[in-house]
């Protein structure tokens, strides 16, 4: 038995079953959901891509770019704020939701208005009525029921699976129905503009509360006090998430906008797929044990634990076999982005590490701290994105990104291990044994790869015997080296049970 299996993850009775249960049953809701957003939004882009061109990706790109910097730099943070806090939010509903109203509102001005300026500045005049159309994202997001922020709050997962998986599920159906239909980016477009009215009419549907305008100061300046420090993180996390983007496609133009974003999207699918889960089920999780050092440390130690369980072998798999998988089903016409993909998918990895930590900031309530080692990221990234791009095109840009991971993950490890008072030895266990398995994956894919033919069967073949080799290897751990992963995921079963 490990240290972390030594450490109580709450006192006996039933607050143990209470907040354990509910973690549980809020993990496995939103994994569901993910499984149904990734899994449905995988199957669209590979079928988009066979069906649409880069152009049109890039279109597509220019605009979410557009619109998610004037969602970034207005960002308030106040629905995180509500969750943070310990007390009855009802009475900050409204006055959350009016604030967020006239936000979009405003936003969505400046979009219309703006297009002709925002496509000059990428030399694509294309742009102007796609910017314009998704401006109407903005009105939808800012209108939906604040309600729905206690299905975090309260770890009601249920509903927020019917609002993802509702969302994704129209926009599949609608994207890829215009696709073959027009054949152009306005299925892209119109696809996301239907997911996103459908998530704006069932917020009513699913949750009682009806918000109302009114403003009270007081309370949106308490909001604001938690919320700056996400307003900080968020422009750090856009400028580190959309600058790449927006050197790319002002410097490399839209067609490798489109290759760029492909790779980066397929790369980070898997890790935003898990660490969306787990974020969003610890940080309350995280805000309710805040004070409990020991509770604290142990979460901590088993969600990494998790994490590196499911996300070491997925970048491994993505290093061996991305090159086949572009090629058999995107086409040949996406080759230019494979490298950039393996490149990107360990930035993830990493990334996904920097998430857990940063989660655990906010949940007690130190989010300047997350903010500041953001920026460390950001500096490391911006002082090299220019001269790497300009030497390597796409895969120079995804280096860039790599090494301001790296820069950040050793700041927050740094930081974070005398907070929750983990020993790095405790730190670096709970990765080793996933490390050790997808190293043992690794070599018998390789080995096998020697002997196998290409194609359709070589790519399943390896995929298969990937997943096998991996599963063994941890078994081994588990039996021989005392690796706690099997116990971590019986525990948590058992506290649904």
């Amino acid at each position: 038995m490990t240290d972390i299996q030594k450490i109580p993850f709450a006192p006996a009775g039933g607050e143990h079953r209470t907040l354990g249960a509910k973690a549980v049953k809020g993990g496995i809701w939103l994994f569901a959901a993910s499984v149904v957003h990734r899994g449905l939004g995988f199957a669209r882009t590979i079928i988009l891509a066979r069906l649409l061109s880069p152009d049109d990706f890039g279109l597509m790109g220019i605009a979410v770019l557009a619109i998610s910097s004037l969602d970034t730099f207005s960002k308030l943070g106040l629905e995180p704020a509500l969750v943070q806090k310990k007390e009855d939010i009802r009475g900050y509903l409204d006055t959350t939701w009016t604030i967020q109203l006239v936000r979009a509102a405003i936003l969505f001005a400046i979009l219309y208005f703006g297009a002709p300026m925002i496509a000059g500045f990428f030399r694509s005049g294309k742009a102007v009525s796609v910017i314009r159309a998704i401006a109407f994202l903005e009105l939808l997001m800012g209108a939906k029921n604040i309600g729905v922020v206690y299905f975090q709050k309260e770890l009601r997962f249920g509903r927020s699976f019917a609002l993802s998986a509702s969302e994704i599920m129209v926009n599949v159906v609608v994207s890829v129905a215009l696709a073959f239909l027009l054949r152009n980016v306005w299925a892209l477009v119109y696809g996301s503009l239907a997911g996103a009215f459908t998530t704006f009419v069932l917020s009513y549907i699913l949750h009682p509360y009806r918000p109302r305008l009114s403003l009270q100061m007081a309370k949106a300046k308490e909001l604001f006090d938690f919320g700056k420090w996400l307003f900080g993180k968020s422009v750090l996390y856009f400028l580190l998430t959309q600058g790449d983007n927006a050197f790319v496609g002002r410097v490399l133009g839209v067609t490798y906008l489109g290759f760029y974003q492909m790779a980066y999207n397929l790369s980070y699918a898997p890790f935003m797929t898990v660490i969306s889960i787990l974020a969003v089920v610890m940080f309350p999780v995280y805000s309710i044990i805040q004070d409990d050092a020991q509770r604290l440390s142990k979460a901590f130690l088993e969600t990494f634990q998790l994490n590196m369980f499911m996300l070491v072998p997925v970048a491994a798999g993505v290093a061996l076999l991305g090159r086949d998988f572009t090629m058999i089903f995107l086409g040949a016409k996406w080759e230019p982005m494979i490298t950039a993909l393996i490149i990107l998918v360990f930035s993830g990895l990493l990334n996904s590490v920097i998430a857990l930590a940063g989660n655990v900031f906010y949940g007690i309530g130190r989010p300047k701290l997350d903010t500041l080692l953001e920026g460390v990221r950001l500096l490391v990234f911006a002082a090299l994105i220019c001269p790497l791009t300009m030497r390597w095109g796409i895969t120079g840009t995804a280096v860039s990104v790599l090494a301001g991971s790296c820069a950040a993950l050793v700041g927050f490890i740094y930081n974070l291990l005398p907070v929750i008072r983990v020993r790095l030895r405790q730190f670096i266990g709970c990765a080793l044994y996933s490390i050790l398995s997808a190293a043992f994956m690794v070599g018998v894919v390789l080995f096998l790869r020697t002997v196998l033919m290409g194609g359709m069967p070589g790519f399943l073949i390896s995929f298969a015997v990937a997943i096998a080799a991996y599963i063994l290897a941890s078994y081994v751990c588990i039996r021989y080296a005392g690796y706690g992963i099997y116990d971590i995921i019986r525990n948590r079963i058992k506290a649904v049970l």
